[in-house]
C-alpha cells in the first residue's frame, strides 16, 4: 500500500506541468468594430491617431498597429506602446481621441475604459460617455469627388475643363492648352473643409514628368509634401501621410517627352484625381445617444490574439528604402532615355551602351514579392520595358 501511495504521488508530480494553465499577464487582441460596412473594420493606430480600418489590411502590415491590449484600465498599443486617451480631457459630444505616452495619461480618467455589457466601450469620466464614430462610411473615401476644382491652363472649358479630372468618367479628361508647358501649370483643388489626405492618386492623360504636390490649410500658404522630375507612370499615387489640407495644388513643370504630346505639341492631361481620406474619425459621445446609431457604429468586440511577432514585419520594412531607391534610379534613367527618343533616328547603326541601363532595371526584379506596392513596381518594370524596346527599334 505504502507503495501505491509513492508511485501515485509521484505520478501526480510529474503531471502537474500538464495541468496547469498559463495565464497571461495582458493579453492581446484586436478591436473589431460592429459599424456596418464591407469588409471588417477595426480600431488602428497610426502615429498618435486612431481610426477605423480594414482589418485584413491591418493584419497584413503586421507591424501590430491593429494590437492592443489592457493594462490598468488603459487601452495599449502593442505598436507604439502609448495608450487611447480622450484629447483635451474633457468629454463634450464630438470629443476626440488620439494615443499619448501612458505616463502621463496614467492621472487621466480620459485614459481608463471599461468593456460594459452592451458592447461599447466606456470612458471612465463623468457623464457616461463612450467611444464612437463620426462620419458617414468606413475605410477610406475619395473627397476629390465633392471638391471646387480649377487650372491655370485649360484647353477647352466645355470638353476639357477641370472638372472633367473629377467626374468618375475615365473616358473624360482635363487638358491643357497646347504648347502651354514653358511655365508651370497648376491644377487646384478645393476640398471645402481641412481633412486629413492619405493619399493623392493620378490618373494621367498626358502625364507630367515633373510634378509637385503642395497643401495648404488656409489656401494661401502652400507646403510641399511630395515632388518627382522623373515620373514615367500613366497612373501616380503618393502618400501624403494623414497631412491635414482644405486645399490641394498640382504644379506641373515638364511634361512627359513622349507621353505628354499630341500632333506634335506639349501639354498636361489629368482623367481622374482622387484624394483619399478617412470615412470616419474617432470619438466619445453620449452612450445613450451612441446606442440610437443605425449602423452599432458605437459597438467593439476583442478577438484574441494568441501570437504576434513583429520582425518579419520590420525585415521587410527595412528593405523599403532599398526598392524606393531602385524605382527612382529606373524611373530616372527611363526619363533620360524617353527624352531621348526623338533624336535616336540619328543614330542607326551606331553602337550604344545599353549595360548600365540594364544592370538599373535588373535590380528591381529582386525581392518585388508581395509588396502593396508591387503593382506600382510591375508598372515601372513594363514602362522600362517598352522604353527600351522602342529606343532598340529606332537604333536597328
Amino acid at each position: 500500500m505504502f507503495r501505491v501511495v509513492v508511485v501515485f504521488l509521484l505520478l501526480a508530480a510529474s503531471s502537474r506541468s500538464f495541468v496547469e494553465c498559463k495565464v497571461e499577464a495582458n493579453p492581446s487582441f484586436m478591436i473589431a468594430a460592429g459599424v456596418s460596412a464591407a469588409s471588417e473594420h477595426c480600431i488602428v493606430a497610426s502615429g498618435t491617431s486612431v481610426s477605423p480600418s480594414s482589418c485584413a489590411k491591418a493584419v497584413a502590415v503586421g507591424d501590430g498597429s491593429d494590437i492592443w491590449s489592457f493594462s490598468d484600465g488603459q487601452l495599449v498599443s502593442t505598436a507604439s506602446s502609448k495608450c487611447l486617451t480622450l484629447l483635451g480631457g474633457d468629454a463634450t459630444d464630438g470629443g476626440h481621441v488620439g494615443l499619448v505616452d501612458c505616463d502621463s495619461a496614467t492621472k487621466s480618467a480620459g485614459s481608463q475604459w471599461e468593456v460594459i455589457g452592451s458592447g461599447q466601450l466606456k470612458v471612465g469620466i463623468d457623464g457616461d460617455y463612450c467611444l464612437s464614430q463620426s462620419g458617414m462610411t468606413p475605410g477610406l473615401i475619395n473627397i476629390a469627388l465633392n471638391a471646387g476644382v480649377a487650372a491655370s491652363s485649360t484647353a477647352d472649358n466645355i470638353a476639357h475643363g477641370a472638372a472633367a479630372a473629377v467626374d468618375r468618367n475615365e473616358a473624360s479628361f482635363w487638358a491643357s492648352k497646347l504648347g502651354d508647358t514653358k511655365e508651370p501649370v497648376t491644377f487646384t483643388l478645393d476640398l471645402g473643409a481641412a481633412a486629413s489626405i492619405s493619399s493623392v492618386s493620378i490618373g494621367w492623360e498626358f502625364p507630367a514628368q515633373a510634378f509637385s504636390i503642395s497643401t495648404s490649410v488656409d489656401g494661401e500658404h502652400f507646403a510641399e509634401a511630395f515632388a518627382t522630375d522623373s515620373n514615367v507612370l500613366a497612373s501616380t499615387t503618393a502618400s501624403l501621410g494623414g497631412a491635414v489640407a482644405s486645399m490641394l495644388r498640382i504644379t506641373m513643370h515638364r511634361p512627359h517627352p513622349t507621353h505628354g504630346s499630341f500632333e506634335g505639341h506639349s501639354l498636361y492631361g489629368i482623367k481622374s484625381l482622387a484624394a483619399y481620406s478617412p470615412g470616419m474619425n474617432m470619438i466619445v459621445e453620449k452612450c445613450s445617444k451612441a446606442a440610437k446609431s443605425g449602423d452599432a457604429r458605437d459597438k467593439y468586440f476583442q478577438v484574441h490574439v494568441g501570437e504576434f511577432d513583429p520582425y518579419a514585419a520590420k525585415a521587410l520594412a527595412s528593405e523599403l528604402p532599398a526598392l524606393e531607391a531602385a524605382m527612382a534610379s529606373v524611373s530616372a534613367v527611363i526619363s533620360e532615355l524617353a527624352e531621348a527618343l526623338p533624336q535616336m533616328s540619328t543614330c542607326k547603326g551606331r553602337s550604344f551602351a545599353w549595360p548600365k541601363l540594364l544592370a538599373k532595371r535588373s535590380v528591381l526584379a529582386v525581392g518585388v514579392g508581395d509588396l502593396a506596392d508591387a503593382e506600382h513596381v510591375g508598372a515601372l518594370i513594363a514602362e522600362a520595358r517598352a522604353t527600351i524596346m522602342a529606343a532598340r527599334a529606332l537604333l536597328k
